[in-house]
């Protein structure tokens, strides 16, 4: 069974009969990330929400025509798997920096009563500093209540797969 959560979005105090504006920000590695907030977004009543994406120009042709769209820069897919074969990071200071900034001004130019981000670790950060609340999704594999273990990709490319094997590193993962 997957643990699931109801999640409430605070109503905004002085704001009558105007709908709440929902900004949704995934990472553009994975069409993944799009997909769970899309899912999400056509949940969500269009009488009682506004829907804002932003997201890089790659991930722009999947945004359907009724929702708003900005530019949110992430790395590209080639970078990320590179980054994550290497073992590299994949958020590293620069790109947090520049995520963060970006994030608050998009913050600034959408006034969102709430934010909602799949794999975005500047909304952490940026959120928080514009007290906006921040909504994290995550994959279900990731959850204790997963019933499906996840499995590691093979082969992992990383340090730690070529020092101890792809077994113990499924493991590290589980």
């Amino acid at each position: 069974m997957i643990h699931q959560t109801v999640v409430q979005i605070p109503e905004q105090k002085n704001r009558t009969n105007v709908r709440q504006r929902i900004l949704f920000i995934p990472e553009s590695a994975s069409l993944a990330h799009l997909g769970r907030l899309l899912t999400l977004a056509n949940g969500l009543p269009k009488t009682q929400y506004s829907i804002v994406f932003a997201c890089d120009q790659q991930l722009r042709r999947w945004i359907p025509s009724p929702y708003e769209w900005k530019l949110a820069t992430s790395l590209s897919s080639e970078e990320f798997r590179f980054r994550l074969a290497c073992g590299e990071t994949l958020f590293d200071a620069s790109l947090l920096h520049r995520q963060v900034k970006e994030d608050l001004s998009l913050f600034h130019d959408t006034q969102p009563d709430a934010v909602i981000g799949d794999f975005r670790p500047s909304l952490a950060i940026s959120a928080p500093l514009m007290g906006v609340p921040y909504i994290n999704v995550v994959g279900a594999h990731w959850s204790p209540w997963a019933e499906i273990p996840f499995e590691a990709p093979c082969p992992l490319d990383t340090w730690w797969s070529r020092s101890m094997g792809h077994h113990m590193g499924k493991a590290l993962v589980n």
